[in-house]
């Protein structure tokens, strides 16, 4: 038995089908468990000892000797219509939702439904990116992803909708091996296919998009940005132009009212040397120190807040600009 790890829960036929509440003693009727292995035979799942990057499999064991079949389990989903045997898992992080999952594949066919056991992967043992179950896979990540520092634990719920009946599992997992394990690449694919989707996104509409265009004309100072521009980029980009978002400066005090100085925000058009990429930078801006009178100081750069206010451009936007 490995009730001392909460892994392994037996509940009664008449609480999945009839929304009993109340224990009753009789043999069991329905083992449901989380494993590493794909096993149908609970003898053989191992003692658990979850970490970071094992796959998890859920498995599910109707007694044989009772006449019910995974048929008798299925209800339905009251937010999507689907009919299917439901089980939820709590993504580990407080900040997302609950996800409840469809275990039989769709289209569930009548030997599924005949059948008295299954086995849900939960977390498969490779990196598979087009696997039935990738939403709920993705979101368990990220909820382990957000733990990666400290011992979690999994929580797991097969879920009647139509009775209201539940049967509960919880899986203590070791994170301390995380960075760099199957999950943490597996994390990683996701994060990188959304940021693929996201670098597509905006190079298709920068396609009906013009280039921006200075607010304020002042064409020494122009060149005096693009001169620091050059030098702070040069290990990294090549730049095309640089063009000023404001109108006009704004001008600086401090609490006494003393004028300190000014400043304009700026934005480049460059060309990453690593990869290629055009991009329209809105990351800084032109500062000047007040010295006297009408007198500042000479021009430098300063970052903005947002480090990462970066917008991709096709490159054939950038033609004929010097």
């Amino acid at each position: 038995m490995r009730t001392k790890y909460y892994l392994n829960a037996i509940i009664l036929l008449a609480l999945a089908l009839t929304g009993t509440t109340s224990a009753v003693a009789q043999d069991d009727a329905i083992n449901i468990a989380l494993g590493k292995i794909p096993t149908t035979d609970l003898s053989k799942l191992p003692e658990p000892n979850f970490k970071a990057g094992d796959p998890i499999y859920f498995i599910l064991v109707v007694n044989k000797g009772i006449p019910h079949t995974l048929r008798d389990l299925v209800s339905t989903n009251p937010e999507t219509g689907e009919k299917n045997i439901f089980v939820c898992f709590d993504m580990v992080s407080a900040s997302m939702r609950e996800v409840c999952k469809g275990v039989l594949k769709t289209p569930i066919t009548d030997e599924d439904l005949n059948g008295k056991s299954l086995v849900y992967t939960v977390i498969p043992p490779t990196i598979d990116m087009n696997a039935e179950n990738t939403a709920a896979i993705e979101a368990l990540l990220k909820g382990f992803a957000g733990k990666y520092g400290s011992d979690v634990e999994l929580k797991v719920r097969l879920t009647n909708f139509d009775t209201k009946a539940h049967a509960f599992l919880r899986a203590p997992i070791s994170m301390s091996g995380w960075t760099g394990s199957h999950w943490d690449q597996y994390y990683s694919r996701f994060l990188d296919g959304k940021k693929a989707a996201q670098r597509q996104r905006q190079l298709d509409a920068s396609e009906n998009e013009s280039l921006p265009q200075s607010a304020m004309l002042d064409a020494v100072t122009e060149r005096q940005v693009f001169q620091l521009a050059r030098e702070e980029f040069s290990g990294t980009h090549r730049l095309y132009k640089v063009a000023f978002f404001d109108r006009d400066w704004t001008y600086y005090r401090n609490q006494f009212g003393v004028l300190t100085g000014r400043g304009i925000r700026v934005l480049f058009m460059m060309k990453r040397l690593d990869n290629g990429d055009c991009e329209i930078h809105y990351t800084m801006y032109a500062r000047q120190d007040h010295i006297a009178g009408n007198q500042f100081s000479s021009l430098s750069l300063r970052w903005r807040d947002d480090r990462e206010a970066i917008r991709l451009v096709k490159c054939e936007k950038f033609a004929g600009l010097k």
